[in-house]
């Protein structure tokens, strides 16, 4: 039978750079580090705030004035300027796959860093997509779309998706590995949560399929478990050293697009 799992709900987005709101003790205020090394781009970024209380709607306050370095192995650190309050940027600096990086944080003279490998690309060579087999009775048809790509069998693999239907990026996020489908191909499809931006008739989708590593995904599959939960949700682990929140994550990144008939 054709296996689907739906894409789990993030937390609402506060602004178009803070993806993620965590669960704090009210007294607790920590950094928040989440730093990204792709090789889908030459322009990379790391964001620096600070948390608010659980409970505060307040955006979370940037934190100007830090050092920020990223080192690909042994060759010299890229040095981040700070382009916006909060926001620090690399111009001209690409990921390469198979790389380890570094990131080295400086805030008030204390120094947090942690270090991410870019996976190896597994090709990404289209979308397949079909009727939802959830579809409502007397609805209008939706639609999964499935991620073509074989997985390797000579590796453990990590993957992300982003979903972004007719422009609007979903505000969930889906995590896989690949224990169900070691050196197959990948069934498992994709369906909206925004139950008014489903995939239907016209639609335009286009998927990001994103190899990370296993601290990024265990991270991202605890915010997955939290958005399921009716529970109050956890912090997941930080590959940040120190009291830190966040994540950095040296990523590969492909799209491809679909129109459904």
């Amino acid at each position: 039978m054709k296996k689907y799992l739906l894409l789990s709900v993030l937390f609402c987005l506060i602004s178009c750079e803070k993806e993620i709101t965590l669960s704090l003790d009210p007294m607790q205020s920590q950094y928040v580090i989440e730093g990204v090394i792709t090789n889908s781009a030459t322009t990379q970024t790391v964001r620096i705030s600070k948390s608010v209380d659980f409970y505060d709607a307040a955006p979370y306050p940037a934190i100007s004035g830090a050092t920020v370095t990223v080192t690909d192995g042994g060759n010299s650190p890229v040095a981040f300027t700070e382009t916006s309050p909060g926001t620090y940027t690399a111009e001209n600096f690409q990921g390469i796959p198979g790389h380890t990086y570094t990131l080295l944080v400086t805030i008030n003279n204390i120094a947090y860093f942690a270090t991410s490998t870019m996976p190896l690309v597994v090709p990404l060579d289209g979308l397949a997509y079909e009727e939802n087999s959830f579809n409502p009775p007397g609805e209008e048809t939706n639609y999964v779309v499935t991620p073509k790509f074989i997985d390797p069998a000579d590796e453990k693999n990590f993957y992300r998706f982003d979903l972004v239907v007719n422009g609007i990026k979903d505000k969930g996020f889906f995590t896989l590995d690949d224990n169900l489908i070691n050196g197959q191909i990948n069934t498992f499809g994709i369906s909206s949560t925004d139950e008014n931006n489903t995939i239907k008739s016209g639609s335009t989708v286009d998927l990001d399929l994103i190899g990370i590593d296993k601290n990024c995904y265990d991270y991202f599959y605890v915010l997955e478990q939290n958005a399921d939960s009716q529970n109050t949700p956890n912090n997941p682990n930080s590959n940040i050293s120190g009291n830190i929140l966040g994540y950095f994550s040296a990523q590969n990144r492909q799209t491809q697009s679909v129109t459904i008939p």
